[in-house]
């Protein structure tokens, strides 16, 4: 009975360990999202910043235009025409992808929650 018990429990723990990393990855992944700006042939993303759940201020590059756009859940508005004195234009190369690496990403998400990355006296081992 005893055994029975002991293999539940493990198992019950494995269990939240899995459910605890699935969230942990879900959060971070929305947290950081802002941080992988895609780009195509004709369109850019060159800035984004999040101005709360579902809000973001976005410059996105069109062509010759640069434009400043508000983006909700419901919907996109042109906030601006940017002009090249109000956002200089930012040369991003096509065959590096402008993303944030996860490392990068997770150490600062580590330092917003108070942890030193590298264990807990800050020193890789």
């Amino acid at each position: 009975m005893m055994e029975a018990l002991t293999v539940l429990g493990t198992l019950v723990l494995i269990v939240l360990i899995f459910l605890g990393a699935y969230w942990f990855t879900k959060f971070l992944g929305k947290r950081y999202q802002g941080g992988m700006l895609k780009s195509s042939a004709h369109i850019q993303v060159l800035e984004q910043i999040s101005l709360g759940q579902d809000r973001t201020l976005t410059v996105v590059k069109v062509g010759d235009s640069t434009l400043l756009l508000g983006v909700t859940s419901q919907q996109i508005t042109l906030v601006k025409e940017l002009t090249s004195e109000e956002f200089p234009d930012l040369e991003i190369s096509s065959q590096t992808e402008a993303t944030a690496p996860f490392t990068s990403l997770f150490k600062d998400a580590l330092k917003t929650w108070g942890m030193k990355p590298g264990g807990k006296d800050g020193k890789k081992h």
